[in-house]
């Protein structure tokens, strides 16, 4: 009897036994299942977290211009398209799209229905608050996301090479005899930087303002065409576009609305300050997104921007074009738009052409 019951003690032993067995291997065969779940949970918990600090386009990039190819907007809008791509910055395709007409009313409004989107940006300029401020356009600044200031280009006043207008006196005395004589181009659309410097130089001469021929078009370069085709008389355009029409002499500078002489080809051209007349109006160039864009999308930009900037290919391009280099980040920008807003609205409340 002690003998079988032995027995069975032993036997009740060595089940337990491979039941501890049985579970210790069960466990070690777990654990690395275990292991990686717990790992992929914390992976993407840190995801989740880093949504909200990282940020990487996800489809084709969009640079929109506010205006026709071949002006000042488009040709900013392709140098920064061809230093990201050529300096491999940004590895996804860049397009960039001309959405010209109202002033850039049509870039906004395209750019306004892309809410939250980082894969857009738009060309910005003074006409983002002018046209506000004349009530031409409910949309300003405050209705997108300011990304970064470039530079400034200023404004110059061009007739063609066989005009009898040789000087920016003899265009003043024929808009005092006759202001309804000459037809002026200001660009994309009244209210902006090259319409302002024009208006200027009529307070400044104490002409009527509201007498003068003003022609406006799509774009810069559609104002070359006319004036090159004899269907104006002066274009006003940036200092960029007139270069290639200045060195076939096809044109000549009358002056130009800077506070002091650029350089290169137009070194002899004399300012308008210079000629007695009160004109200083810079057309900066910038860059805005879409609405409500997270501030990881912002962060991406800076950073591009940044790079693009800092690219001597960046700066033999303003150089070649006669901006002037002004850069400023996401946060230094909504700074700056909101004192142009300002200035820009008491000039244009002492010009009449606010509402």
């Amino acid at each position: 009897m002690r003998h079988v019951i032995e027995r069975r003690s032993t036997g009740r032993h060595r089940t337990a036994t491979c039941h501890n067995f049985s579970m210790r291997v069960l466990w070690h065969g777990l654990f690395p299942v275990i292991a990686l779940a717990a790992v992929i949970a914390l992976m993407k918990a840190a995801l989740a977290s880093d949504s909200d600090t990282v940020w990487f386009p996800t489809k084709n990039i969009e640079i929109i211009v506010p205006a026709s190819p071949g002006g000042g907007f488009d040709r900013a809008a392709r140098t920064i398209q061809r230093i990201w791509q050529d300096k491999q910055i940004i590895v996804t395709p860049i397009n960039v799209l001309n959405k010209p007409g109202g002033g850039g009313a049509i870039s906004w409004a395209y750019l306004k229905e892309r809410k939250e989107d980082g894969n857009v940006l738009c060309i910005s300029t003074p006409n983002i608050l002018t046209n506000h401020i004349s009530g031409k356009s409910s949309l300003t600044y405050t209705d997108f996301t300011p990304i970064a200031q470039l530079y400034n280009e200023y404004p110059v006043f061009a007739v063609r090479a066989d005009s009898p207008l040789k000087t920016g006196q003899d265009l003043v005395r024929r808009l005092k005899e006759a202001p309804n004589s000459l037809a002026v181009s200001v660009g994309s659309g009244y209210g902006n930087a090259n319409h302002l410097a024009m208006v200027l130089i009529a307070k400044s001469a104490g002409l009527a303002t509201k007498k003068l021929r003003v022609v406006v078009f799509k774009g810069s370069s559609e104002a070359m065409v006319a004036l090159l085709g004899r269907h104006i008389d002066v274009a006003i355009v940036g200092a960029s576009v007139s270069l290639p029409h200045l060195e076939f002499g096809q044109i000549r500078i009358l002056g130009i609305s800077a506070p002091q002489r650029l350089s290169g080809m137009l070194v002899s051209v004399p300012t308008w300050k210079e000629q007695g007349i009160n004109s200083v109006m810079g057309n900066w160039r910038g860059i805005i997104g879409a609405p409500h864009m997270r501030p990881a999308q912002v962060s991406y930009w800076d950073n591009a921007l940044n790079q693009l900037t800092n690219a001597p290919e960046w700066k033999e391009a303003a150089d070649d074009s006669l901006w002037i280099l002004e850069y400023m980040d996401s946060k230094k920008s909504w700074s700056h738009l909101e004192s142009e807003y300002s200035r820009l609205r008491a000039l244009l409340e002492e010009l009449g052409l606010a509402r």
